[in-house]
């Protein structure tokens, strides 16, 4: 596994093609760019598709510009599914208003990190092969 850090987020690519975002704090535009160079970095490493697991929990506000950078990860033909999870009541706002910039029917909402990623693992085309 490995981890980076952009600003105070936190990204890990983990096993099974998951790219693993711990939002913190105001995701703004710059913000929404280094997530597409690290998708660009995970693309490499993962050998062309990933899954994004989105823990929300600790997000503060989100720019529009930011929005729609999400929108276009979400709608990337190499996304296979995004699933965003966080038990308070602000992340569950601020995840749906995420989800509702996806563009695909490859998104879901979750209250535990544990729920979210079976539900990405569960719908992977190979279960149980790690990449």
């Amino acid at each position: 596994m490995e981890k980076f850090l952009l600003g105070e987020n936190e990204i890990y690519l983990k096993p099974f093609r998951i790219f693993h975002v711990v939002a913190i704090g105001d995701q703004t535009e710059e913000t929404g760019a280094g997530y597409l160079r690290y998708n660009e970095k995970a693309l490499r490493h993962f050998g062309g598709r990933v899954n994004f697991l989105i823990d929300m929990n600790r997000c503060g506000k989100i720019s529009p510009k930011a929005r729609r950078i999400f929108k276009q990860l979400g709608e990337l033909e190499t996304t296979e599914q995004v699933a965003v999870f966080g038990a308070h009541p602000m992340a569950k706002l601020i995840g749906n208003m995420v989800l509702s910039s996806f563009g695909k029917d490859n998104a879901r909402f979750f209250d535990q990190e544990e729920q979210a990623m079976e539900w990405v693992l569960h719908g992977m085309d190979v279960k149980g092969k790690e990449v």
